[in-house]
């Protein structure tokens, strides 16, 4: 019986942690002074004009149509379709009981010859 409840609880917290996955903004932005190296994101604007001179007109490189926007990377706070997540949880759900089922029968059968 303990086990079947600790089944229950770790498919229960499995569904909860993947199906539910918890969405986080930063708003707040501070000035932190550090030895080490800071990546960051975003526009530079230089103080000064900048040494050698940029071109006047950029040209943009030419596209061998191998990128669309169906292939691009994440993006910062993009926001996901979750039906995709739904269906495999669906179907992982799914499989799981039907191969408890399958082990259920397989347990019993073996109980059952053992008592003849």
């Amino acid at each position: 019986m303990k086990s079947k409840i600790g089944e229950g609880m770790l498919v229960f917290c499995i569904v909860v942690f993947i199906h539910f996955p918890t969405i986080v903004y930063g708003t707040q932005t501070q000035e932190v002074k550090t030895e080490g190296m800071i990546s960051f994101t975003g526009t530079y604007e230089p103080i000064g004009a900048p040494e050698p001179k940029p071109p006047v007109h950029v040209v943009k490189p030419p596209s061998d149509g191998s990128s669309s926007l169906e292939k691009t990377f994440p993006q910062t706070n993009m926001i996901t379709n979750t039906w995709w997540k739904s269906i495999g949880l669906s179907l992982l759900i799914i499989v799981v009981c039907w191969w408890g089922k399958a082990l259920k029968n397989i347990y019993e059968l073996k109980e059952s010859r053992n008592e003849i």
